[in-house]
């Protein structure tokens, strides 16, 4: 990730709270190992690429994609998002900025925290992936809508 000034952390904070997420999403388990793999993730949704471009540009992270709707009455939009190893070092530069999504934030902390020492080759202890859907579950609660 490149240097990113503090005015610039907070702007992406605030765009954050007003027009993204931090999320976990829980995808279905692995059918070798059974594994239940989970994707963190921050996004930031918009109608104007300019903005994913802007976000790519000076933060040199994040991928932004093409999200159609399918009802037909919507304006294209954009979805810029950033995962994996780019999240934690992300998340520790704008965090202090956030407002609306700080305790999204705090739990996302704790949910990477279960990944330190385990790989594709060693597999997740119990008790991390039970950490794991009880962290997943609540950053859901707090992203439904009319929360």
């Amino acid at each position: 990730m490149k240097n990113i000034t503090d005015n610039q952390a907070a702007y992406i904070a605030g765009l954050i709270d007003g027009e993204g997420t931090i999320t976990i999403c829980r995808q279905k388990p692995q059918k070798v190992t059974h594994a239940i793999p989970y994707i963190p993730f921050v996004a930031i949704s918009n109608t104007n690429y300019k903005l994913m471009d802007y976000l790519v540009v000076i933060t040199g992270i994040g991928t932004p994609r093409s999200r159609k709707d399918l009802r037909g009455n919507r304006k294209e939009s954009w979805q810029w998002d950033v995962q994996r190893e780019e999240l934690r070092n992300f998340l520790n530069r704008i965090s202090p900025y956030l407002i609306i999504k700080i305790e999204q934030a705090k739990i996302l902390f704790e949910f990477l925290d279960t990944f330190k020492d385990y790989d594709r080759f060693n597999p997740v202890p119990l008790r991390d992936q039970a950490l794991r859907d009880i962290l997943c579950e609540e950053i859901q609660a707090l992203n439904k809508r009319g929360t």
